[in-house]
This record gives structure tokens, sequence and C-alpha cells, in this order.
């Protein structure tokens, strides 16, 4: 496997089935190869025997738009270009009910995540069901790994080792790892971690505890920080830990990176809805996790943040393949940022990493260098910059010594090499050396330049405004250098026209299909309030005319593959929202009543058969005489051991409501002769722990 797999996790079982194409597209266009995603056992085998990857099964609780179409899901991914970790469990956690395990499992006394043959058999079951799918798209090369079982904190190599054994049965020349194990010697492990911000010290720890146990294998952060879940306990809070700041996703994706964990998922991308009641006990339906794509689809500002490392790295890679964690091989000249470096034959990148709350200015020293010449690297407080040295830009004759600026993008069409580089409303220098004559130069907008012994050094004061500097040498070989703003980074989208790059630094808020048109292409661009304004285009195609909703846009050749045009204001100017007039309401009850079956006292429900979670009606009748009546000494009804919401009736009149034992005064409902005791129970799920049994209905009695 070679390249860097930069992922984010899309759940295809909480997400309807007619977004999974745009919600995958937002990934890749966030500079992603790669989606992960959990495949949940009890999702596809809902009862004892019944296996649906064709959205065959009915769950009157599921809205039909969510589906278990598995494979369409991976070919919908491949067809963007995006590789695939699946992740099959058996155990999986992910907020989910029971951890992916079936209801109908509890009924069959397995002891849960160990070689008991009883799990073992069942979980065999489960991987010949899923894995031919998982192995169809392995042999394709669209998925390089698979993960099984899931935060297995506690060893049990021999468990661990046996899953790999038989996933491998199904998976040829497919990498097989599992995740938060560190007792295993011959599984490779992957971790998760959703640090405190601004509390960085702990995940640096575990990040060199992991490389450390790792040496020569693969590395993965399969889960890192992308928000975080909540809970029915904590109401309309983003999440349950409050919310979690974009910048702190952004400082975690770069510090691990610079550490040697090249492999990044970030946990969740979009997370999606739960549907129907196959979420994990006291988790909200909701799980929106604060993503970078939120649950409706909108676009946060994690998302943007996110999306400049993911450019940066992922066309990059090329020049940042062979580079390592090295440690003391350049330093910082006032000390107020922490150092990071990667080095190789070719280049080396630089995290200057500043937790302060005020800005830093630095100088990086190396050997006797002293880099930059005439000014000092900005860092922002709570950021980490990153700062490519020494970087020969494969295939040309061009080198990058330095940059103030952090990179954003690097590519290739043709002769011609295009890097962009930003920073904030800063002062910037970089300097670059050719091993052939420059023929020719061009300038856009104020960049002062000048040459020096065949160093070109540009200097500039980066704000709102795009600056570019394009060299030709004589042999007709191009770099196109641009200098923008962060915002505009952040907003600078990569797209594909037949093969063709086009590249649009711009402020619009999200470019999604490309089509062709024959004599020309569309795209599907969203815009908010700030999109607006100039747009540079970089791209070998020939820009002649654009048009947008009709009206056709003035455009400008500043460079043989760099373009200009301007989106005017009143595109921008958003629709007030329009007035709606309700003018009727309809309601209807749950069409679903299996009416009553008889079951012993004590009984949970699942080993009654009843494996779905949902709204259960307990209907008890019995017998007060006279003499017992008289001899109660107090009238208190008593509903014991409900691991879930209960909703209490004594002939029909209400006697109390809550959470797993319920107590009520039954002196105004209580009569002599018979009596009918009603109790509602929501079951809402099980643990997602997957280990410890806490069943649905009343475990012990009334």
């Amino acid at each position: 496997m070679s390249g860097f797999l930069l992922c984010g996790e899309v759940h295809y079982f909480r997400v309807p089935r007619s977004l999974w194409y745009d919600r995958l597209l937002k990934l890749k266009r966030a500079g992603a190869n790669c989606v992960s995603t959990y495949i949940p056992w009890n999702w596809h085998m809902p009862r004892r025997g019944v296996v649906d990857f064709e959205d065959s099964y009915r769950d009157p609780l599921v809205p039909g738009y969510f589906s278990r179409r598995l494979r369409n899901y991976f070919e919908l991914a491949e067809k963007l270009g995006l590789k695939i970790v699946a992740r099959p469990g058996p155990y999986i956690c992910s907020e989910w009910d029971s951890g992916g395990h079936p209801n109908w499992l509890y009924a069959e006394k397995c002891r849960l995540r160990s070689l008991d043959p009883c799990y073992l058999s069942y979980t065999l079951e489960w991987y010949r069901a899923v894995m031919p799918i998982v192995a169809e798209f392995a042999e394709r090369g669209v998925v390089p790994v698979v993960q099984v079982e899931n935060e297995y904190f506690w060893g049990n190599e021999p468990f661990i080792e046996k899953l790999q054994e038989e996933a491998a049965k199904h998976l040829r020349n497919t990498l097989i790892v599992t995740n938060e194990n560190y007792y295993l010697s011959r599984v490779p492990n992957t971790i998760d971690d959703y640090p405190s911000p601004w509390s960085i010290r702990g995940f640096e720890e575990k990040v060199e505890k992991y490389v450390r146990s790792q040496p020569g294998l693969f590395k993965m952060f399969m889960e890192l920080q992308g928000g975080w879940f909540s809970s029915i306990k904590h109401g309309a809070i983003p999440t349950d830990r409050l919310s979690i700041p974009a910048e702190w996703t952004e400082l975690l994706v770069k510090t691990a990176f610079m550490m040697g964990v090249d492999n990044i998922n970030v946990y969740m991308f979009h997370g999606g809805t739960n549907p129907g009641y196959y979420t994990a006990k006291y988790i909200t339906t909701s799980y929106d996790y604060e993503a970078p794509v939120r649950e409706w689809g909108y676009l946060s500002q994690r998302y943007f943040n996110v999306k400049r490392v993911y450019t940066f790295l992922s066309t990059f890679g090329e020049i940042l393949g062979k580079t390592k964690p090295t440690r003391n091989t350049v330093k910082a000249s006032l000390g107020c940022s922490e150092v990071y470096a990667r080095s190789g034959e070719n280049a080396t990148l630089v995290l200057l990493r500043n937790t302060s709350d005020t800005v830093c200015y630095e100088r990086l020293i190396r050997g006797d260098s002293v880099l930059p010449h005439s000014r000092s690297i900005r860092v922002p407080p709570r950021y980490g910059k990153l700062i490519l040295l020494e970087a020969e830009i494969p295939g040309s004759p061009f080198k990058l010594i330095y940059s103030t600026l952090e990179p954003l993008l690097y590519l290739k069409f043709g002769s011609t090499w295009v890097m962009i580089f930003y920073g904030d409303r800063e002062e910037a220098e970089l300097e670059i050396t050719t091993s052939k004559a420059v023929q020719r130069m061009l300038v856009i907008g104020d960049v002062n330049v000048s040459s020096v012994n065949g160093v070109i050094r540009a200097e500039a004061t980066v704000d709102v405004d795009d600056r570019v500097v394009a060299l030709e040498t004589v042999d007709h070989e191009r770099l196109i250098v641009v200098l923008t703003s962060r915002k505009r980074a952040e907003r600078t989208w990569i797209l594909d026209v037949n093969g063709k790059p086009l590249v649009l630094v711009s402020n619009i808020y999200y470019v999604g299909n490309v089509e062709d048109r024959g004599i020309g292409f569309s795209l599907e661009v969203e815009l908010d309030s700030e999109s607006c304004g100039r747009v540079l285009a970089v791209t070998p195609l020939k820009l002649e005319e654009i048009y947008v909703n009709g009206l056709k846009l003035e455009v400008s050749r500043l460079h043989e593959d760099v373009y200009e045009f301007t989106l005017s204001p009143e595109l921008c100017v958003l629709d007030n929202p329009r007035e709606v007039v309700l003018s009727s309401f309809t309601a209807g009850w749950d069409p679903v009543d299996h009416g009553y079956v008889r079951i012993e006292p004590y009984t949970p429900l699942e080993t009654a058969g009843f494996y779905d979670n949902g709204f259960y009606v307990y209907r008890i009748k019995f017998n007060v005489n006279t003499e017992v009546l008289s001899r109660l000494r107090d009238r208190t009804l008593a509903v014991v051991g409900v691991f879930d919401y209960a909703v209490v009736k004594l002939n029909d009149v209400f006697l109390a409501s809550g959470y797993h034992m319920l107590e009520a005064n039954a002196s105004v409902a209580l009569r002599e002769g018979l009596n009918e005791l009603r109790v509602i129970v929501e079951a809402t799920g099980h643990p997602n722990d997957g280990l410890i049994y806490v069943p649905n209905g009343i475990a012990t009695g009334v």
C-alpha cells in the first residue's frame, strides 16, 4: 500500500441512501482519499437466519430511506476514487445498539467477544455473509484495510488472532488490523483518541507509545477526534463535552502526522442520524457529532480546517512520502513554539506548534542556517503551522528552499507545476532555486521578486488579495506559485474536468458535481453570503466563457494557465425565508400491534423471542380479596429491574413513570377483586460496550 490514507468516517447506515453520494463527494472535496465505515452485524442480520444486503427486510420502525445495500455504498465510493476502510466487527461500539451484536444473540447465552464456541460460531456465520462483499472490492484495490473487533483494550491475543485468521480466509493480500489493543504481537494495531481541548500532553504520550509499539508496521489513527456524540441526559448542547473547537481537530491531525502516524481517519466526518431503535442506550437519535459535515449536510468550520490539512497531505504526498519523524534536526530561534520535523532525501517538513494565547514569531535554525533570511515566521495562537523546507519538486528543475507561509496544494499538468501557500495577513517570504535558466517571469499582484545567483526570492504582504509568481525556464517548464489568505485556502477547490485539473482559489462555500456538456462543462456551486468576489482559476483548460445562472461573467486570462473572474455580490444575497401557513394537521397512532403473548415472570424480552427494540406493553392481572386488602400496611406498588423508561397504570389510572425502578402509592387505583396493571416499557436499545448484557423489558418483578 503506497501513499497516505486520509479518511473520514461516514456510516451508510446512518445516512439516507439518497444522500450517500452527496456526503461522499463532500468528503472527497475535502482532500480525503478514503472513507471508513463500520458494518454492523445487527443491521444486516436483524433476525436469526436473516441476511440482508438488499433491503429485503422491513423494520416498521426504520424509515425506508435508510438502506442496507452495502455493495451500492462501496460502488459509490469507488466511483469517486475513494479507498475504503471496512470495519465489520463483530463488535463495533459506535454508540450503536449492543455495539453491533444482534439482539437474538442474547437468547443464545453466548459469552460475547470471546472464543466461546457459541459466540465464535455465530461470528463466523456473520463473516461468511459480509466478507465476500468486502473481498470483492479488496480484490479491485478499493479496500486496502479491514479492521476486526474494536477497542479490545485488555488483550486476549488468541481471540483477535482467530478473527484475523478467519477474515484472511476471505481476503487475499489485504491488510487486516485491529484497534486499541496494545497486547498483540502478530496483529497490527490502530488507535483512537478523543482528548479534551487543549490538553495536548496526554495525546502526545499516547502517540509516542503507539509508534514505539509498531516498529516497521502500518500505523493509523483509526479514530481521531472529529467531535463527540450527545446523550439524552444532556439535551440540546452540541455534544456531551460541549463544543469541540475546529482548531483543536486540525492541531491533532497535524501533530499525529508529524509524530509518525501517516494514516488518519477523522471520526466522525459526517455523523448522520441513528435510525429507528438502533441507537445505543441513552444516546440521542441525532448522531450529528458536531462533525465536519453536520447532520443536515452543512459544512462546518471543522470541515474547512480539516480540508486545508488533507488537501496538503494528499497533494504533497509524492514529496512527503519518504519523510520520517526526526528529532533535534530543526530548532526554533525563540522557543515560543514547539518544533516537530519530518525529513527525507528530498524534503523536510516542520511543524511549529503554538499552544499559547498569543502570536509567536520564530525563525528556524537548521545546522548553520537560519531561515527565513529577512523575516520571521508568524505562528498564530493555539495553532500549528507547517513549514516546508528544501523540497525538490519531482521531475522539475525547481526546488523550494523555504516559505514562511503554509503549503496548501501541489499538482502537475504537462510541463507545469503549481504550488499554493497561505497565511494570515502577514509578511511572507519564500525562496526557490532552479537548475535551469529562467527566461520569463510573470508577477501578478504586489510581490517583490529578486534573483541572485540562481536563487529567486519573493516577498509580499498576504491579505485578502491573491498574488501569483510564474516562472518559465528556457525549456518551457513552468512553476506557478500562488500566495493567498487562510480563508481563501479553505475555499480552494480542486476539480477534475475530463482528466484535467481545475483549481479555484475563491470564497465559494462549496463546489459539488462537475458535468461535461460537450462544448463545455458545468459546476454545481453552493454560495453563502461570503462566497462572492474574485475567483482565481489555475488550469490547462481554455476558459473562454463563464455563465452563472445564465449571466455571462467577464473572464481575464492572466497567464497561459491562470484566469480570473468575479462573482458579483448580488449572487450571494440569500432570499428571505418564505412564509408558510399551516392550514391543517393530521395525526396517527403507531399501527404496529402484535397483540399479547403470555410470558413467564422475570423473563427478558429477548429470551421470550422479542428481538426488536421499541415499545412493549405488559398486562398483569391479579386478584385482591377483602382480607388481603384490609391487611396491607401500605399500598405501594414497585416495578423493579426495568432497564429503560416505563409508564405504570393500574386500572387505567396513571401511577408513575421513570427509569429502572418505579414506586407509587396505589391507593387511588387498587380495588377489591380483579385488578389490571399495565406497564408500558420503551426498550431504547442496549449499552454499546457489547459485553455486559442489559436485557430489554422487566427482568425482575412487580
